[in-house]
């Protein structure tokens, strides 16, 4: 056990797939459920004909969903 490296935040991010982030979701009858993801990029369609663009979000394995509340950004940007 003497080959054991300490990893740094950086080798951890890496690991797991980025930096963690939570969405908080408010369901049709007013409950808030958090759902605890990694900071992902996705590339969405800009309009016809034109290429689409990075956007960084929370990635909870519910795919891309913008941000409808603190401005509309993501903390992950």
């Amino acid at each position: 056990m003497s080959n054991l490296k300490k990893l740094t935040r950086e080798n951890l991010r890496n690991i797991k797939g980025g930096r963690a982030c939570s969405v908080a979701i408010q369901g049709s009858d007013g409950t808030w459920v958090t759902r605890e993801g990694t900071c992902d990029v996705s590339f969405v369609p800009v309009g016809m004909g034109q290429s689409s663009s990075p956007v960084a979000y929370c990635n909870t394995g519910l795919g891309y969903h913008p941000v409808t509340s603190n401005g509309g950004v993501s903390r992950c940007n």
